[in-house]
């Protein structure tokens, strides 16, 4: 009697709150523990001091991180998630709290888990699909998982879309083929981590894009496709089609190239608004609010957070742009998207950046938006001298060079309201730096500062540009000059523009991923002058005087003040071809900044072959034969020269 009474008692229970076993419910279920768990008073009674401090500091904990999990400190997030892990899953919880309306043993079990979130693979959701895929190529891979996904499927390469239209996307097909595909086994600890994830993730993470946002890829953006209301499109190239809205809207930008995540979504308006808000909320004191239009900020991973609002913007939309601290090398980036096939003559690039990064070369980065320019100047640090201290100004911090190079001398500083960009370069030389770094430079005054910070205070400056074109990077830093009035002319402007900067990198990529890094060189021009007017008299010597200087003011135009000439240029047949060598005046810039004499032996090995080889001939043992010029070279790995053997006989000639 006894048993068939607890029966009874317990299909009862089970029956009473079958209701409560859903995703729903249970997520709702933290939410009202951890509220009320954080304003339950701590009760000294019955508890040792050390056991009371033990139990507030664990609950000053919690509140802190859960205030704060959501700014990109792994370690918050991860806490947070470890707390609901452990909430849901043990039936001993030591603190005394019920939670109205549920039973004291509600837990997530082995047996009960698909009630909570249902993997089975013929009920599975493309939404639940995702998250199993990126687990298990998070498991496998940590912060690559998602590179490696979108790599091992092409999904960074462009495909015909439903609106023939030409995109990088994924859709929900594909998450089905990829899921199919790689079939994955679901123990039972990884579907507790995806329910775990999920509850976290609309509870006070980051919602769909949460998981993206640790991820190593280029950035994340929300609410910039798709309608901006409910209204539909009236035009019939549409009316057949499937119309997302703008809280649909997730892109995923992965080496450049945009990829549009159509299979997910944050699913509307107000969730679009929570996370549009909740990604620049850190270290900000207002609330967003339809006056500001739009806010920057930043996360605790050191990413770029910046997001927009009504009236300012159509709709809510917000951009999260990664910086990883495991930056590829300045090698691998050079050397393209294939690392088992890198780009032919990648080397060519590598030993020439390295001489103009050692012999202290001002050197801009130029080129669009998204090409890696960032990536690209912490990675050329590299070559600089360990001994030398660097100092960064930023607009807002994006190069976190000291979590690179941690043992190096480096300090940045940004611009905030109070401190603009030359009170920040003014403190900056202040410091003994002998390296200024710059990065993302759109304003006149940077410009004029970075034309300073490489005529005094420091051995030379880095700084990314916008430029597309390398030719019009002159002009643009000379006009920079122009505009804040420090100098009337064009060509007065240029010439202390050339005595800061003498050449570039400019970074080009094509929709495969690949980058290019071709340098130029800038060689002012010289405008010749007619002098034999002065061999003339009176009238005639005025009149000479006169059609001189006009012949010469007509050749005055931007093209002839300056030439941009190419030292090593891709090729898409020959790869990175030698163009030129560097002109004197740079070259022996170059070798006065180098602090090591292997490093001149280098200089002159690369950018002046030649009398490399012929200090190499000296030598009276050595034979002048072209067959032995010839091994010089390949031994001594001289890259200038297109044919060795046509170059070999030629210098044969010369000195034997």
């Amino acid at each position: 009697m006894i048993l068939n009474s607890l029966q009874g008692k317990g299909k009862e229970h089970k029956i009473r709150y079958s209701h409560l076993y859903n995703f729903k419910s249970l997520k709702k279920f933290v939410d009202l523990y951890i509220s009320e768990y954080l304003t339950q008073e701590v009760l000294a009674k019955g508890k040792t001091e050390e056991e009371y401090q033990k139990v507030k500091k664990r609950k000053d904990f919690l509140k802190e991180y859960l205030d704060e999990c959501a700014y990109g400190d792994p370690k918050e997030r991860d806490y947070v998630k470890t707390y609901i892990r452990q909430l849901i899953t043990s039936s001993n919880r030591d603190d005394g709290i019920i939670v109205q309306g549920y039973p004291e043993d509600y837990i997530v079990t082995p047996e009960n888990i698909n009630k909570f979130l249902q993997l089975n693979k013929d009920k599975l959701t493309v939404e639940n699909a995702w998250k199993v895929i990126l687990s298990t190529f998070r498991k496998k891979n940590g912060r690559k998982g998602l590179s490696r996904l979108l790599e091992r499927y092409n999904f960074n390469r462009l495909r015909v879309d439903d609106f023939d239209e030409e995109m990088f996307y994924i859709n929900t097909d594909d998450i089905k083929e990829v899921y199919n595909s790689e079939n994955p086994k679901i123990e039972y600890e990884d579907h507790l981590d995806i329910l775990v994830q999920k509850i976290y993730e609309d509870y006070k993470g980051n919602g769909v894009i949460d998981e993206l946002l640790y991820q190593d890829i280029d950035e994340v953006a929300i609410g910039v496709t798709g309608l901006v209301d409910d209204i539909m499109p009236v035009s019939s190239r549409l009316r057949d089609k499937e119309i997302k809205k703008a809280y649909d809207s997730i892109v995923v930008t992965y080496n450049g190239n945009p990829i549009h995540f159509k299979f997910l979504s944050l699913g509307s308006w107000e969730e679009l608004e929570r996370i549009n808000r909740q990604l620049v909320k850190y270290e900000q004191n207002n609330q967003f609010s339809r006056k500001d239009g739009y806010l920057l900020g930043f996360g605790k991973d050191g990413s770029r957070r910046t997001a927009a609002r009504e009236p300012f913007g159509e709709c809510r939309a917000a951009w999260v742009r990664m910086f990883c601290i495991e930056e590829d090398e300045n090698e691998d980036l050079v050397k393209g998207m294939d690392k088992d096939k890198p780009l032919k003559g990648w080397e060519k690039v590598i030993r020439r950046e390295r001489l103009l990064i050692r012999g202290g070369a001002s050197l801009p980065i130029s080129g669009p938006q998204g090409v890696g320019k960032t990536t690209k100047m912490v990675s050329l640090l590299k070559y600089a001298y360990p001994f030398y201290s660097v100092r960064i100004i930023e607009a807002v911090f994006e190069a976190h060079l000291r979590r690179r190079y941690p043992n190096r001398n480096i300090f940045s500083v940004q611009e905030t309201n109070d401190i603009d960009s030359t009170e920040a370069y003014n403190f900056t030389l202040r410091t003994s730096g002998n390296i200024n770094l710059i990065g993302e430079v759109r304003k006149d005054k940077m410009t004029a500062e970075i034309i300073k910070s490489g005529n005094r205070g420091s051995e030379f400056t880095i700084f990314t540009y916008h430029p597309n074109n390398p030719d019009v990077l002159p002009i643009e830093l000379a006009n920079s000059l122009l505009t804040l009035g420090i100098y009337k002319s064009l060509k007065e402007a240029l010439a202390v523009v050339f005595r800061t900067i003498q050449c570039c990198i400019q970074v080009d990529k094509d929709l495969d991923g690949n980058r290019y890094y071709n340098l130029y060189e800038f060689i002012p021009s010289s405008i010749p002058i007619d002098n034999r007017y002065q061999e003339l008299k009176g009238y005639d010597r005025v009149e000479a005087f006169m059609d001189t200087f006009y012949t010469a003011a007509l050749n005055l135009t931007d093209n002839s003040l300056y030439k941009t000439v190419p030292i090593v240029e891709y090729d898409d047949i020959k790869g990175y071809t030698v163009k030129n060598t560097i002109s004197d005046s740079l070259y022996n810039r170059l070798k006065k900044g180098m602090r090591k004499k292997d490093d001149r032996i280098e200089l002159m090995k690369v950018f002046r072959p030649e009398e490399y080889i012929k200090v190499v001939l000296e030598d009276d043992k050595l034979d002048k034969t072209a067959e032995n010029i010839e091994n010089i070279i390949i031994n001594h790995n001289i890259d200038s020269f297109e044919d060795i053997k046509v170059k070999s006989l030629e210098l044969s000639k010369i000195w034997r």
